[in-house]
């Protein structure tokens, strides 16, 4: 029963983090393409 818990818990935290990394790479993105299509201008 333990052993799941901690095993949930880290799957959670894991999947929590993913979803942080994707959030902050879509920010790099925009800003990526915002520098862009600065420079462009």
């Amino acid at each position: 029963m333990v052993i799941s818990w901690k095993v949930i818990k880290s799957t959670r935290e894991s999947f929590l983090a993913e979803e942080v990394r994707e959030e902050h790479r879509q920010k790099d993105n925009i800003m990526y393409i915002l520098k862009i299509a600065y420079n462009v201008q």
